[in-house]
């Protein structure tokens, strides 16, 4: 009796909670988060087999067998559009989870296999550049951004030139190995030669600043054995021949002789371009110090529209929204600080682009980015631009850097996000808002009125511009 009496008390109060604990579950976005993964759902990969087992080798030899620490491989890729996607998996590719499956392919394989849909491409294979004006100098450019802000189509208009030599994220290994995500605490060379990592932010620096200087001088030979490993290699065209060698080894005589013509094309090339957005200005800095040469593309988004696109690659859970909007919004602040600096030591060495820009003007746009390194727009490129931009994938494709119309892509936000979900992070950035020239919403009609612009015409009295070489 006793024991009925105290399960009824029990019943009782769990009938009590749960609707509590429903109503707040409901409170917290839920339709709009469900939305979001509901999107992520990868359709129609057309994989290539070869190019799976090289990425899977590539992840294999970098992080060995056991991939629990990887969960920062499913969301390297940081533009909406994407071509370029690996699979570990958090919520959007569908995989058999169950350890007894059958399946021809070894359980490793499933667990860390990476898929993408073809190799990089390139319009023109000629470098078409005006030499008029920089008559036998190599022009050097970081694109320096943040995770899904749209450095992955940037890079893309770019390595379209023949005459470009294109790096994607040489910083991504030494992310992963100082933050332990790596198999191994050492740095290791092709000579042989290796040293542990100190767990020190100056240690970190110092490496990557390593890294970009070897990348611009072209002594690639040079690179740690991770960054030469890393699968960021398959992603661009200028490094895709190399790591398709390189995969079949790991020795370090097979991997020089694999990268000699991937040097050769450096070295010949009359423009070296690579896209980071796990550096700072700072690094722009101090490599501006001591090579005339380089240059920075400072590429800079919404962060409504970085935000939510961050989310659904899960770089944060969704009651972290305004922790996250800050970090985000205060490393962007700091870089801006930088730049205004960058622009009066080095002038002319700088140039600003907002991402909204660029997909609402992308010819015009890039006209700019090429004229920026002495580079010509051909019409076969233009043509190109175009497709990608304003043809080409449905927009539910989540991955794909071809869009219906980029520039609503980009705007997305506006209709899958909640208003109090817009509210934090305009809240949590609102110097940014008004450094950048992105326009506040005070309420839900303003927000879903298309006709309200989400940033103002840098070039009109409506923004009082702050940085300097904005497009």
């Amino acid at each position: 009796m006793k024991k009925l009496l105290r399960f009824k008390k029990y019943l009782v109060v769990v009938l009590c909670v749960l609707p509590c604990v429903t109503i707040y579950y409901y409170s917290q976005d839920d339709v709009i988060v469900k939305q979001l993964e509901k999107e992520n759902s990868l359709n129609n990969w057309e994989s290539s087999s070869s190019i799976e087992t090289a990425k899977h080798e590539f992840t294999r030899t970098v992080f060995g067998d056991d991939t629990r620490d990887n969960s920062r491989i499913d969301f390297i890729m940081d533009h909406d559009n994407t071509e370029y996607r690996s699979t570990e998996n958090p919520r959007n590719v569908p995989r058999d989870t169950q350890s007894g499956a059958d399946s021809k392919e070894p359980e490793q394989t499933k667990k860390t296999v990476i898929k993408f849909r073809k190799p990089p491409h390139r319009v023109s294979q000629k470098g078409h550049i005006d030499r008029s004006s920089k008559q036998g100098v190599q022009e050097k450019l970081i694109i320096l951004t943040y995770m899904r802000s749209g450095s992955t189509l940037t890079g893309d208009l770019y390595q379209q030139n023949g005459g470009v030599f294109y790096m994607y994220e040489p910083l991504w290994y030494t992310e992963m190995l100082w933050e332990g995500k790596a198999k191994t605490k050492n740095v290791h060379f092709l000579d042989g030669s290796w040293y542990s990592i100190t767990n020190t932010t100056e240690g970190r620096y110092e490496r990557e600043l390593q890294i970009l200087r070897d990348v611009f001088s072209c002594n690639l030979m040079y690179l740690d054995y991770g960054t030469l490993k890393q699968y960021h290699m398959f992603s661009s065209v200028s490094t895709f021949m190399y790591a398709r060698c390189a995969y079949q080894f790991t020795d370090e005589l097979h991997i020089e002789k694999c990268l000699q013509e991937t040097v050769q094309e450096c070295l010949t090339s009359p423009a070296i371009v690579t896209k980071i957005i796990r550096g700072s200005m700072r690094h722009v800095y101090d490599l501006m110090k001591n090579d005339p040469a380089v240059k920075v593309l400072h590429l800079l988004r919404d962060p409504r529209g970085s935000m939510k696109s961050q989310y659904q690659v899960g770089m944060f859970k969704w009651p972290h929204l305004g922790e996250s909007s800050y970090k985000h919004c205060q490393r962007v602040l700091r870089d801006l600080e930088l730049a205004k600096i960058i622009a009066v030591d080095f002038p002319g060495r700088l140039f600003s682009l907002r991402y909204e820009d660029l997909v609402q003007y992308p010819v015009a746009a890039t006209q700019q980015l090429y004229g920026f390194l002495h580079l010509t727009l051909s019409q076969e490129i233009k043509d190109y631009i175009w497709n990608i931009t304003y043809a080409g994938n449905p927009d539910d494709c989540n991955i794909c850097t071809t869009r219906r119309n980029a520039s609503a892509t980009a705007h997305s936000w506006r209709r899958r996000l909640s208003f109090r979900s817009i509210a934090l992070i305009q809240s949590q950035c609102a110097e940014l808002f008004s450094a950048l020239g992105y326009r506040v919403f005070h309420d839900y009609g303003e927000q879903l009125n298309e006709n309200i612009p989400t940033k103002y015409d840098i070039s009109s009295g409506e923004f009082q511009k702050e940085t300097t070489a904005f497009f």
